[in-house]
């Protein structure tokens, strides 16, 4: 069974809000604050959580074609994981205010992750051919 384009849409979005998402980690891309600028509760968000959520997304996106409603259930908990980390950066509570690179960087990042959201949501709601098929059950004979 090809693997369906809902599947394939979480995928790109997967990659795209990773790809958007690597430069904003500290001390790396365009990112230039210093880790010690921030509160140190952010500190532990910036340095653990911030990771995890990556690799989960990472998962995600190799498990797609095999598993694609785990996939779409890491892809949600990556993709509301970092609207949080994102808009707490960009409120500011963490420490420093992000620059303008950073915040404009952090708008698309939204955006990349609001689409995350939707097309896991579309894999979750809408169960592929082969659920539905089995929902029927078999074939009626035909005289």
């Amino acid at each position: 069974m090809p693997v369906e384009r809902r599947v394939f849409g979480l995928m790109g979005a997967l990659v795209a809000a990773l790809l958007v998402q690597i430069p904003m980690f500290p001390g790396t891309g365009l990112e230039t604050r210093n880790l010690s600028t921030f509160a140190p509760w952010f500190q532990g968000i910036s340095m653990v959580v911030f990771p995890s959520l990556m690799v989960a997304a990472v998962v995600a996106v190799v498990l797609a074609k095999n598993h694609p409603w785990f996939s779409a259930v890491l892809a949600i908990a990556f993709a509301t994981g970092m609207i949080a980390v994102t808009l707490l950066d960009l409120s500011g509570l963490g420490g420093a205010v992000p620059p303008t690179a950073i915040a404009t960087l952090e708008v698309t990042a939204l955006a990349t992750l609001a689409l995350t959201l939707v097309f896991a949501a579309f894999v979750l709601v809408r169960p592929s051919p082969g659920v539905v098929a089995a929902r029927r059950g078999p074939p009626a004979a035909s005289h």
